[in-house]
């Protein structure tokens, strides 16, 4: 509910949160839970009541207002995210961080800042991972890593997407998200290698994996640490 914010009340949205990421994390524990701090798109946030009043009219969301972007730029929410991470850490060690749709290492820098600011460092129970979303987020992939990263999760809708200039909810060019598209798969199979060579864990996630067992089979092959 968007009018938390505007009537000052976000403390009831960050209880909220605390509570239900904590009866995660206790459920899975010692495993860890990788948690990824929020990212609405704007048609998503409009959804929400109060939405229409504050959210605007964007004609290509996905590469909008969102994401690291949105959260350096309005930090009242990641704010909340980082109090209940922190309050969480009380009762439970075993959850890590994941920071959503980084456009530029300047950003992550600046999400990095506040964190500390909010008290929250990395240590070996508390990891930092980002959602890798981009081409370049994967052409420049040693370089992030080697800024502080302690794991990938490379959001394959959101590549395939980009990389192919293919809008999935579009069904007038569906039929081109080809996740088996020769750019696709060398892509993928370049990032698992470099992650292996920083011996940092890969993740791929989204719906489109699931739903194809042969690139399940091939991601296995190239040494992705989870899906």
């Amino acid at each position: 509910d968007l009018k938390l914010f505007s009537h000052g009340s976000e403390k009831i949205f960050g209880d909220k949160l605390r509570v239900q990421l904590e009866t995660v994390c206790k459920a899975f524990a010692p495993r860890p839970v990788v948690y990824s701090f929020t990212d609405l798109l704007t048609t998503q946030l409009k959804q929400l009541d109060g939405g229409k009043l504050y959210e605007p009219t964007e004609t290509n969301p996905l590469i909008g207002f969102h994401g690291a972007y949105r959260i350096t730029h309005q930090p009242r929410l990641f704010a909340m995210e980082l109090q209940a991470v922190r309050l969480i850490r009380n009762n439970c060690n075993n959850i890590w961080l994941s920071v959503p749709f980084i456009r530029t290492r300047k950003e992550l820098e600046e999400i990095k800042r506040l964190m500390t600011a909010a008290g929250l460092h990395r240590t070996p129970t508390l990891k930092l991972w980002m959602n890798v979303s981009t081409p370049a987020n994967l052409i420049s992939l040693d370089s992030y890593i080697m800024d502080g990263i302690d794991g990938i999760m490379i959001d394959l809708d959101t590549v395939i997407s980009l990389l192919l200039g293919v809008d999935k909810n579009n069904s007038e060019v569906l039929k081109e998200f080809n996740p088996h598209d020769p750019a696709v798969l060398w892509i993928l199979e370049q990032a698992i290698k470099i992650c292996h060579k920083h011996h940092t864990p890969v993740s791929v996630t989204g719906k489109t994996v699931s739903q194809f067992p042969a690139l399940i089979e091939k991601l296995v092959h190239w040494g992705v640490t989870s899906i």
